[in-house]
C-alpha cells in the first residue's frame, strides 16, 4: 500500500508553530479505508507527545485521496485498517 502512504506524505505539513517551538516527534496514525478508497475513520494510534503534531498528522490523513483497492487485495473485506508513522523532524528539511 505504498500509494496510500505516499498520499499521506504528500499532504503532511509541518506546523509553523511546531517549527517555531522546535517541536519534533513521530505520530502513528490509524485509518480505515473502504474498497473504493474512501476514508471511513482515522485517529492517533501513538501520540508524538505534541497535540500540534498529532493534529497535523490527522489532517494529512484526512486530506489524502486514496486509490480504489484492487479486486485481488483483501478478499472478502469491505474495509481495512492501516497504521502509518509520520515523522516530524527539523533536521530532515
Amino acid at each position: 500500500m505504498q500509494k496510500v502512504r505516499q498520499q499521506i506524505e504528500q499532504h503532511k505539513v509541518y506546523p509553523a508553530l511546531a517549527r517555531k517551538l522546535d517541536m519534533s516527534g513521530t505520530v502513528e496514525v490509524f485509518y480505515v479505508i473502504n474498497r473504493q478508497g474512501k476514508l471511513i475513520d482515522a485517529g492517533i494510534a501513538a501520540t508524538s507527545g505534541s497535540e500540534i503534531l498529532d493534529k497535523a498528522a490527522l489532517q494529512a490523513v484526512r486530506a489524502a485521496v486514496f486509490p480504489p483497492i484492487p479486486d485481488d487485495a483483501w478478499r472478502g473485506e469491505a474495509q481495512k485498517q492501516f497504521k502509518t508513522k509520520l515523522v516530524y523532524s527539523l533536521t530532515d528539511d
